[in-house]
């Protein structure tokens, strides 16, 4: 698998959470979570991979749990800046996409 298209989809994710979660539309959301789910499975960070698993599951629920999404979205964001410890090229792209992850776990009341 191509690093390109993670960066690519790292970049999208930060585009889309720069103007906080009200401006990611549930599809777009959606459409993230699935994506970074499986490539974190597929490169065995299945802490990552289950948050995301989590997180989609609850978005996909005929009724959505505000403060279970911001708890699901603080595991995330602990897991997101826990790897990027390990990664030297991305580093601070993850802490930066683990702090708007927090941000958006705060906006929840989480």
């Amino acid at each position: 698998m191509s690093e390109t298209p993670h960066v690519d989809a790292l970049a999208r994710t930060e585009s889309a959470l720069a103007s906080g979660l009200t401006g990611i539309t549930p599809t777009t959301a959606l459409g993230l979570i699935d994506h970074w789910q499986a490539a974190c499975a597929d490169a065995g960070l299945t802490e990552i991979s289950s948050s995301l698993a989590h997180l989609g599951g609850l978005l996909r629920a005929d009724r959505l749990d505000g403060r279970a999404i911001g708890a699901s979205l603080r595991d995330l964001s602990t897991a997101t800046v826990d790897s990027a410890s390990g990664d030297g090229a991305l580093a601070g792209r993850l802490q930066a996409l683990g702090a708007a992850l927090d941000r958006g776990a705060s906006m929840l009341g989480a």
